[in-house]
């Protein structure tokens, strides 16, 4: 996005090393439920986006128009930036599912119905 292509300009430009981190003024929101960490996290990166640049996005609409109502994986974030026009990149690890959350009870329902398919 514009504000933060500009940031890391700034820095290119200075010749100055990037910093390992740094702390942005992001409005906190809360989950709804016990899987959608992943959709607050995207919230609050859009909501601070939004401010910065001038920008709206509709992550509701978005998630209840492509049935993202009950559990949220990391590839359903990267599809839902890919929808609401978010510049992005997605790597992972795994190709497909990581069995080794096989035995956690938050995703035995899901990764048993993954492997199923």
């Amino acid at each position: 996005m514009e504000f933060l292509d500009k940031l890391l300009q700034k820095f290119s430009q200075l010749k100055l090393k990037l910093p390992d981190s740094f702390q942005l003024d992001v409005e906190h929101v809360m989950q709804k439920d016990n899987w959608d960490c992943g959709i607050a996290c995207l919230s609050m990166s859009l909501r601070y986006l939004e401010a910065k640049e001038n920008l709206c996005f509709d992550v509701d609409a978005a998630i209840s128009s492509h049935g993202l109502l009950k559990s949220v994986w990391t590839v359903d974030l990267a599809y839902l930036c890919s929808i609401l026009g978010v510049k992005h990149s997605f790597t992972t690890v795994t190709l497909g599912v990581d069995n080794g959350y096989s035995e956690e009870s938050f995703y035995v329902k899901s990764v048993n119905s993954f492997s199923d398919e």
